[in-house]
């Protein structure tokens, strides 16, 4: 089941339902929009490092995702979209870390109504109490990840541009468009990182049990 999102024109600044320590990638407002208009299925993806998430000195658990985006044009467009946090694999091609494996996603089914030619600042989730990462396990805070914003514009021919601040960094902010490779935004000639984020709880990770038998236990003190 899809849930509707009514997201109003300029800004829209929403908390999410779980506790935000501290908030991890590009927060910054717009400064320019992305020199290639978006649509179909796109992926942008935006390197987490161990020094950016060092506010949390054990793991951290995702809680809301923003992101900023334009539409030109008067274009109604319903997309569904989500946020998600991938494993950082080395690519010995390409010399850099990019995106892997899908490790945890918010709840599939948000859409956002876009129905205004004008600037957007979409948050998942976007009112307190509503559902916005599925149960995950807490993220290691030494290791990198990635995390994936993921926008499904295939029903409407409706173009955008995401919003972007401050510079972009060679290996930090990749793009996937349809089925594609994953391009490196630096290659692209985007001239700003994608402004998007994500707000984290830190957590603990949690410690691995082992069954025993009583005399097992006794055994190993021995």
């Amino acid at each position: 089941m899809k849930t509707a999102i009514a997201v109003c024109l300029v800004m829209i600044v929403a908390q999410g339902a779980g506790a935000v320590d501290c908030v991890r990638g590009n927060p910054g407002l717009p400064q320019a929009y992305s020199p290639d208009r978006l649509g179909g299925d796109v992926r942008v993806a935006m390197l987490l490092t161990p020094e950016g998430i060092n506010c949390c000195d054990d793991a951290f658990l995702p809680e809301e995702g923003m992101f900023h985006l334009r539409a030109d044009a008067m274009e109604w467009a319903s997309p569904g979209i989500w946020f998600a946090i991938h494993e950082a694999v080395w690519d010995n091609g390409a010399q850099e870390l990019v995106p892997g494996a899908e490790r945890c996603r918010t709840v599939d089914g948000w859409v956002v109504n876009i129905d205004f030619a004008g600037e957007y600042q979409i948050t998942i989730p976007p009112y307190p109490g509503y559902p916005g990462f599925e149960a995950c396990e807490p993220f290691a805070s030494d290791q990198p990840w990635f995390l994936v914003f993921h926008a499904d514009f295939h029903d409407a021919d409706a173009r955008f541009d995401l919003g972007t601040a401050g510079p972009v960094i060679d290996g930090a902010y990749f793009l996937r468009q349809d089925e594609g490779p994953w391009q490196d935004l630096a290659d692209l000639g985007w001239q700003g990182g994608p402004a998007m984020n994500v707000g984290v709880a830190c957590a603990t990770q949690p410690v691995v049990t082992e069954a025993h038998s009583w005399s097992e236990l006794k055994a190993l003190c021995r």
